[in-house]
């Protein structure tokens, strides 16, 4: 693998912890959980660790690079949703933005207020990508036909939306599982169906 030099730093282990932003992330490792031991490690652009030889690192080369984790490895966390709801002003748009970030030195997923989002975003920590959608919460929540004409429901809207979020960050479709959340549904209940009119047919009349 070849990385251009604008795709990657050398950064100080003890001075690049700590910016991680979560507890617990005493050291780094590598794939087999070995301590690496080294005082500087390579950053990319993509928030990745390596362990570079220097005569490879001079030349972009990464073939032969180690690569490193967090340690302890934390596992990806659920969006906090409690304080992040659709307002009133959101309900009669039928649309709620939602904001997410991923660590991808963690893997950690977080879902953000539209204040922490733009916050974290101008810090400009290169491990941390972003994203964000416009989440429909007017029903009708499933998929229905009407007189023979298909209308798409909300929760089938939604997972489209959570599919090209997987896309900027990868492992989110298997946080947001809950393509109705949010959803206000006031599409009637469909009327129940009416049975057969039961039709009686006289017996035909006997001649004497």
């Amino acid at each position: 693998m070849y990385l251009p030099k604008h795709q990657f730093t050398k950064q100080s282990v003890a001075e690049l912890l700590p910016t991680l932003g979560v507890e617990g992330i005493t050291n780094l490792v590598d794939a087999a959980g070995a301590f690496f031991n080294k005082p500087e490690v390579v950053l990319t652009s993509e928030g990745e660790f390596y362990d570079v030889p220097p005569s490879d690192l001079e030349k972009g080369i990464f073939t032969n690079a180690t690569q490193l984790f967090p340690s302890p490895i934390l596992e990806t966390s659920n969006p906090a949703n409690s304080f992040v709801q659709p307002t009133d002003s959101d309900k009669q748009n039928c649309k709620f933005k939602r904001y997410f970030t991923k660590n991808n030195s963690t893997g950690k997923i977080q879902e953000l207020s539209k204040s922490d989002y733009l916050s974290a975003k101008s810090s400009g920590k290169p491990y941390e990508k972003f994203a964000e959608t416009s989440w429909e919460i007017c029903g009708p929540l499933s998929d229905q036909e009407i007189n023979g004409y298909f209308l798409e429901g909300t929760a089938s809207k939604n997972k489209k939306l959570v599919d090209d979020l997987d896309k900027q960050l990868p492992g989110i479709k298997d946080i947001l599982t809950d393509y109705g959340q949010f959803v206000d549904d006031k599409t009637p209940p469909a009327p129940a169906p009416k049975p057969p009119t039961k039709i009686i047919v006289p017996a035909p009349s006997k001649r004497l």
